[in-house]
Order: structure tokens, then sequence, then C-alpha cells
């Protein structure tokens, strides 16, 4: 994947932190990263949107004449074309003042900047704030050894306005199953070769999540395989918020006899239809979320 370079001046320090979860900052303001076309222009999105009255440029591989595009957010200068030379314009003040901004104030107004967006983009951005919106995760790998062992599916449930949204993949192994994980899960051998890259895999979960906060059960196992092979693959780690449902059911029912997933579900009258399966076990811990009254507070006073 082709490098990307993001430079920012005088912009909100939540832009800068939003930044370090996918780019190195090598110098004050300057950051690169790798990361695919759709995560780029998110990420510009992002920085569209929530610049202010800031500076940012962005340079990144392209095809063209000299090999790369330029995008800026200064509304002092613009971007134009010269037989596929990207080159940076200065503009007049007659022509700042035609952009609509306002005098006084730098950058593009809050209209201007969701249109340059659009322009970058094909679907909405991710990175909005979303009260009381968040993802259940789960995985399931082919053995409990964070350093050996390997995510073979992935599962993700989120409800957006009541409106349930799921992903599920596999992830593409050559490795063979063994048999207690196949009689565990069910999974075969078969179902993995048809399987996505883990690459693939990851950057659709972490699209699917966005910024939200994300939910698990005993989530935190998940999270280091997911963070160590996002760390081998070059892309930051996951920095969301996170809260592991496992501990609020613990106070919630203390004299069960164990607190494995499916033991639970059944004090709480849930049903799962797929136990050890990703997507169902992040669908029922997600449902799950919805019964524990503590839980459901903290969610209530976000």
């Amino acid at each position: 994947m082709p490098l990307t370079v993001i430079t920012l001046k005088k912009v909100p320090a939540s832009l800068r932190g939003d930044l370090s979860k996918w780019m190195q900052e090598i110098d004050t303001g300057v950051y690169v990263g790798n990361f695919s076309t759709r995560i780029r222009e998110r990420i510009w999105t992002r920085v569209l949107e929530t610049c202010k009255d800031g500076d940012a440029c962005m340079c990144f591989s392209s095809n063209n004449e000299i090999g790369y595009k330029i995008c800026i957010s200064d509304s002092n200068r613009e971007v134009i074309d010269i037989d596929g030379i990207p080159l940076v314009r200065l503009l007049s003040k007659s022509r700042i003042k035609d952009s609509g901004n306002v005098k006084g104030k730098r950058g593009f107004s809050k209209a201007a900047k969701y249109r340059k967006a659009r322009k970058y983009s094909n679907v909405k951005s991710e990175f909005h704030k979303r009260q009381f919106e968040y993802v259940s995760i789960d995985i399931e790998t082919d053995g409990l050894d964070i350093v050996n062992d390997h995510i073979i599916e992935i599962g993700a449930y989120k409800e957006v306005n009541g409106v349930p949204f799921t992903y599920q993949s596999f992830v593409k192994t050559d490795r063979r199953l063994s048999k207690s994980i196949t009689q565990l899960t069910g999974l075969s051998d078969g179902d993995l070769k048809n399987g996505q890259s883990l690459e693939k895999a990851l950057i659709e979960l972490v699209d699917f999540i966005g910024d939200r906060p994300i939910i698990g059960y005993n989530v935190y196992f998940d999270l280091k395989f997911i963070n160590r092979d996002l760390k081998k693959l070059s892309y930051g780690t996951l920095g969301n918020d996170v809260v592991d449902i496992m501990e609020f059911v613990k106070k919630d029912k203390q004299y069960v006899s164990g607190y494995k997933l499916n033991d639970v579900l059944k004090e709480y009258g849930i049903e799962n239809m797929q136990p050890h399966r990703a997507l169902e076990d992040a669908k029922s811990t997600y449902l799950l979320s919805k019964k524990l009254n503590e839980f459901v507070r903290i969610i209530n006073q976000k």
C-alpha cells in the first residue's frame, strides 16, 4: 500500500489523537502511514470536518505524471491540475472571499468543508460521534496462544438508530484446523480456504467499528489478537474505548457456577443459536449488554 503523509497546523488535539490511531507522528504535526485508499479517504474526511481554523495538507501516491497527489484544507491556497501535474496556487483576496470564508477567519466554512469532504469520499464519514452506539465484537481462533495461534473468524454487531448491522468474515489460512477446534466451532478447513485475507478482514472490521466504543465478552482476549495482527500489518492498533461485559456480569451475578458466555446467556434468558461462532457470540453479547442495568445506566449518561 502507498505511503500517505499528512501535515497539520493549529488543529484540535482530538484530531491529532484520531490520526495517531492510524499514522505515526514523525515530527510535530507531520504524520505518515500506510493504508488502503478507502481508509485514506475517510481519514481525510475526518480532517476536513474537524480541523476548524487550522490547516491540513495530505500527499499520497498516484499514477499521474509526478507520482503523487496533493489535498489541502487551507482556504488561501488551492490545488490545480496542469497536464496531470498537481500544483498549489495562492488565491487572491477576492477569490478567498468567494470561497465562503468570513473575514478574519482562516480555513473553509463548515459548508465548504463538507462539500470538499464529499469530493474525496463516496460514503459518509464513520468518524461522527454517535451517542449510545457501540459495537460488540468477537473472534474465533485456532488456539489460545497469542504468539503462535491465529484468527480464523471475525464477527461484529451494532445497532444504528435501532437498525441492526452485522459483519462476519472467515480468515483464509493454509493451516489445518485441529479436531478439537472443529468440534468446538463447527468450522472446517474448507470454510477458511474460501475466506478473506487477514488484512482485508481487519480493515473491514475497523471500518465497521469506526470510532464507536467496543464491547465484548472477555474482550481483551480478542483485542490482543486483533491488535497483534494490526501491528504485524503495519497498521495502528485500535484506540477505541473498550468495555468488557464479563466484568458487569460478575457484579450483577455473583453466585453463578461459572462465567462462560453460554452459561451466562442462559442465566439471562438469551438463546445463542451458534455457540462459539464469532457473529452469533458478538450479537448475543450485545443483547446481554442490554440486560445489565449498571452498563445501561452508564451508557445513558454518555
